[in-house]
């Protein structure tokens, strides 16, 4: 009677605080982060611009947890006239900027960063200035989870290129 006694108490402490033992492997967001089904975005940024700039970067991580790979197909944003999804490289010590017309691939399971001098969100035809210290609403437009609405902070451009 006192083994069952004791299963049964070790039973109950496993199920009340069963959750994090087997999640534990998973990856947690943190506040800051914005999930939105399987897709976890964080740290959405922006350079700053002075008036009659007609071009800027956004940057952010995106984290795809789940099984389906998926694709950043575009942006949307009410300070630009157009948004394009980019690609930078370097080819034979020359800088090549394109956009990525299928899309940024976002496999299952891994995170893909947009960062400068990488890929990134590029806004054309500024009808704004975007100042420092300002956040933005973007909508950024998925394959597969579909669009979501992201406030991206605008900060000081650190001399680095889109």
């Amino acid at each position: 009677m006192n083994r069952l006694f004791l299963i049964s108490v070790f039973l109950l402490a496993l199920i009340s605080v069963g959750t994090p033992v087997f999640h534990a492997s998973l990856k947690s967001a943190s506040a800051d982060d914005m999930r939105h089904g399987d897709l976890i975005i964080s740290d959405p940024w922006l350079k700053a611009t002075q008036s009659g700039k007609p071009v800027t970067g956004g940057y952010l991580t995106i984290r795809n947890d789940g099984m389906i790979d998926d694709y950043l197909l575009g942006a949307s944003a009410a300070f630009s006239g157009k948004t394009e999804i980019h690609e930078m490289k370097i080819t034979n010590d020359i800088m090549q900027m394109r956009p990525l017309s299928e899309g940024l691939f976002i496999p299952a399971g891994e995170t893909v960063m947009l960062k400068p001098g990488g890929y990134h969100v590029m806004f054309m035809g500024l009808n704004q200035p975007l100042s420092e210290e300002g956040e933005f609403e973007v909508v950024l437009n998925f394959k597969h989870a579909g669009s979501i609405r992201v406030m991206f902070d605008a900060k000081r451009n650190q001399g680095q290129t889109h």
